[in-house]
């Protein structure tokens, strides 16, 4: 089982590569266009959307595996272990929460400049 510090440094870098990898477009426009100068281009609409599609399930695969192995962690844990196990929840419910809006926020977004 990882430590408590490298379970905070791993935390820390999903975190990040997650806000990274559904803000980055948004931190490096350099202008916003109105939705009616948008040209979308299908071919790169469908990969990003396949790409993020791609993105999200795995995201839930992860997800259930680590709620899998913290069920069976607290099931056979002490006391002690218990309570390590209950500090580590709301981290756990927090990432499944980005993962899920992150994937829906940005559907809103292409929805609203009229994507798929």
């Amino acid at each position: 089982m990882l430590s408590k510090k490298s379970m905070k440094i791993l935390s820390v870098i999903v975190l990040v590569v997650m806000l990274l990898v559904t803000l980055g477009n948004v931190v490096c426009a350099v202008t916003v266009p109105t939705p009616n100068e948008v040209t979308p281009n299908p071919e790169v609409s469908n990969a990003l959307a396949n790409i993020l599609g791609i993105m999200k399930w795995v995201g839930i695969a992860v997800a259930v595996v680590i709620a899998m192995y913290l069920g069976i962690s607290y099931i056979t844990k002490s006391p002690e272990g218990k309570a390590d196990i209950k500090k580590q929840l709301p981290l756990f419910i927090g990432g499944i929460a980005i993962v899920l809006s992150a994937s829906a926020i940005v559907g809103f977004i292409q929805t609203a400049l009229g994507g798929k």
